[in-house]
């Protein structure tokens, strides 16, 4: 029964490995200049990460696909507040503070990143568009590059984006492989 129980602890592990280590999943990683409400793009990568999307503020992004359809809708705000506090130097409490508004600032928006993506356009709160930003050459889909170019050269990424998602996939069929195995030296074990 103590075997059973141990190879049972054993398969719950090896099967948590994935969720342990996190999804790590490929974004859009989005470098903007920020200056009296107008946006700049500094720099643009597809990055690998961890972290979940913030999906709220004011400003809104649209991902396009090479029909022109909204793959998604991302919300975010531009970080240009400040909040300072003012304590009393005797008692340590808070007895004033402002918030300061900056006109300019440069900060980074990480959206989810899609295959079949061509372009993310970037809208203010009253949906007037602030940016448009291709993203084609880091399609993953070549024939899909070739058909939104005709007559030109292929576009290159400028790095290859793998799938990380599929990475995980590979622990779970080992896992269940592992288990199955120890499943079947047990039981022909106490057979014999």
């Amino acid at each position: 029964m103590k075997l059973k129980f141990k190879i049972l602890v054993f398969a719950f592990i090896l099967l948590g490995i994935p969720f342990v280590l996190g999804q790590v999943s490929n974004i859009f990683e989005i470098e903007l200049e920020y200056d009296n409400g107008d946006l700049a793009l500094k720099n643009l990568n597809v990055e690998q990460s961890e972290e979940s999307i913030n999906n709220f503020g004011e400003y809104s992004v649209e991902i396009r696909d090479f029909d022109d359809l909204v793959i998604s809708i991302i919300n975010f705000d531009v970080p240009n507040t400040r909040s300072f506090e003012s304590l009393d130097p005797n008692t340590g409490k808070i007895i004033g503070g402002f918030i300061q508004i900056s006109n300019q600032t440069e900060f980074i928006v990480e959206l989810p990143y899609y295959s079949n993506a061509r372009k993310i356009i970037i809208y203010d709160s009253n949906y007037t568009e602030k940016l448009t930003i291709d993203v084609s050459h880091f399609a993953k889909d070549i024939s899909v590059k070739k058909q939104i170019t005709p007559g030109t050269e292929e576009l290159e990424g400028p790095k290859e984006i793998v799938d990380v998602k599929r990475d995980y996939n590979i622990y779970f069929i080992i896992g269940v492989i592992l288990i199955t195995l120890l499943l079947i030296i047990t039981f022909s074990r106490k057979k014999k």
